[in-house]
C-alpha cells in the first residue's frame, strides 16, 4: 500500500502544480458553458459534493495538471473512466 501511495505522489508531482486559480477557472468555465455545474461526459448536472476534477489525459498516461487537461466529471463517470482517455 505504501508503494502505491509513493507512486501516486510521484505522478502528481510530475504533472505540475494545481493552483487554486486553475481549479476555480475550471469550475467557472464549466458553469459558464452549461449554466450549471455539469459532467462533461454524461452531460448531467452535478450536485455539490458529487463532482470531481478529472484529468482528460490521466497522469499515468503522461497527462498534466494544466488547465487544458482538467475538466469536471461526476463521481460515477470519473470512476468508470479510470485511466482511460475519453473524448470530451
Amino acid at each position: 500500500r505504501r508503494r502505491n501511495n509513493q507512486k501516486r505522489e510521484s505522478l502528481m508531482r510530475g504533472g505540475g502544480k494545481i493552483t487554486t486559480e486553475i481549479i476555480q477557472g475550471i469550475y467557472e468555465d464549466n458553469i459558464k458553458k452549461y449554466g450549471t455545474l455539469t459532467c462533461v461526459y454524461c452531460n448531467k448536472s452535478v450536485e455539490f459534493g458529487g463532482d470531481t476534477l478529472d484529468h482528460i489525459i490521466p497522469l499515468s498516461r503522461g497527462g498534466t495538471n494544466d488547465k487544458m487537461n482538467l475538466t469536471i466529471a461526476c463521481k460515477s463517470c470519473n470512476c468508470k473512466k479510470w485511466a482511460k482517455i475519453l473524448e470530451v
